[in-house]
């Protein structure tokens, strides 16, 4: 019997959205698409469903990515790995699709990460403990460590903020960033700055002004609003909360949704809020004032929101194993592709080698063309299922 040739993986299916950063897409080209599927980091062409890009180097599931704005580098995050500590971060180089920079730091699950406007650094959080978590931020001139912060309450979500001359008199002009981090009682922004006489770049955090009673929050999303000075996150209660970034204050509480909001994205003059309901809403207004222009309903918790390059659509993704584009216009949904939550637990071909099922152990089961990758039938039994297989007649049996 002669040797047996090496089977090459063609193409992965099994989004689950069940990670809040594990979806986005490219700055640029508007049908890139950046995801995580079990080891495996994904990129996918929206036009041609049998073009995929598949990165190998985790070694644990990937459930955070982001495309720096120039969309030159990604980076990925993984789940806390069995087998080695440290290097849970990956960036990768766009056009080569190779590793960069394999990044040590963040200890634990990866949880966000966030590059700056200017692609210089690159800001990410572990999912942390009770006595808190890790925030590190690294230099993508070389790949070091510029900023490591350990935080005593857990960071829940992060966005960059606006990024300005840190001294208009200096002769030599240097930018100073701003890192919003958000935790249960508080909200810090960390300032990044060239320090001239070490010639490094140093970090000071200040906190964000409440109301003398204190709000008491559990922050799941958060990014700049369309007004200038205005930076907006969501909370675990369906509340939109708005801060000013000019002033470090907040400014308003505007009950939004129920079952929290998850995923928040904004452009133009309107900001897209996903909620735990399934609800896409669209808001439009600043400061204290705001009116929900519109909103849609899909199946499934929405985890992630991402805006495509050419700003007509969004890239929804659910919990349900679900994702959608969505018109910004008038928020109309496209199923873009649908998988299963669950472990898979039999497949099987008829007697057509285009068509074949596939059974998780939820008892879901999915007749998917692969001519397109799409599902073309779905049911599912009573009880938790083992296996499945076509009859004679292309019937499937499941058991």
């Amino acid at each position: 019997m002669g040797d047996l040739e090496a089977a090459e993986l063609e193409h992965v299916i099994g989004f689950t959205g069940q990670d809040h950063h594990a979806l986005t897409s490219h700055p640029r080209d508007p049908n890139i698409l950046l995801h995580g599927i079990g080891h495996i980091v994904v990129i996918a062409d929206q036009t041609d469903p049998h073009k995929q890009d598949l990165l190998r180097g985790h070694d644990s599931e990937v459930v955070a990515v982001a495309f720096s704005p120039s969309g030159r580098l990604l980076a990925t995050g993984q789940r806390q790995s069995m087998h080695r500590e440290g290097e849970q971060v990956i960036v990768w180089d766009y056009e080569s699709r190779k590793p960069v920079y394999r990044l040590t730091g963040i200890e634990g699950t990866v949880k966000s990460l966030k590059f700056s406007e200017d692609d210089r650094f690159l800001a990410a959080f572990g999912e942390g403990s009770g006595n808190g978590n890790d925030l590190a931020i690294w230099d993508m001139q070389n790949g070091g460590v510029a900023q490591f912060v350990k935080c005593p309450q857990n960071v829940t979500c992060m966005c960059w903020g606006p990024t300005v001359v840190a001294d208009d008199t200096r002769r030599t002009k240097t930018p100073k960033y701003s890192l919003f981090t958000f935790h249960t009682v508080r909200v810090n922004v960390h300032f990044l700055e060239y320090d001239l006489r070490t010639m490094h770049y140093a970090l000071k955090t200040q906190l964000v002004k409440f109301p003398s009673a204190g709000l008491t929050r559990t922050y799941h999303c958060c990014c700049l609003a369309p007004s200038l000075g205005e930076l907006v996150a969501g909370t675990s209660v369906g509340e939109m909360m708005v801060f000013n970034t000019d002033n470090l204050i907040y400014r308003a509480t505007l009950p939004i949704s129920t079952n929290g909001i998850l995923s928040i994205a904004a452009c133009g003059d309107h900001i897209y809020v996903g909620a735990g309901d399934g609800k896409v809403k669209k808001l439009q207004g600043n400061d204290q004032y705001w009116t929900i222009i519109e909103e849609t309903q899909v199946t499934g918790k929405v985890t992630s929101l991402a805006v495509r390059a050419d700003q007509e659509e969004i890239i929804l993704g659910t919990a349900s194993a679900i994702m959608y584009t969505v018109r910004m216009s008038d928020l109309a949904l496209r199923v873009l592709q649908r998988s299963s939550v669950a472990a898979m637990r039999g497949v099987s071909f008829g007697s057509r080698s285009d068509v074949f099922a596939a059974i998780g152990q939820d008892g879901t089961m999915s007749v998917i063309d692969l001519s397109d990758y799409s599902v073309i039938a779905t049911a599912r039994g009573p009880c938790a299922a083992s296996c499945l297989t076509f009859d004679g007649e292309d019937r499937v049996l499941t058991g």
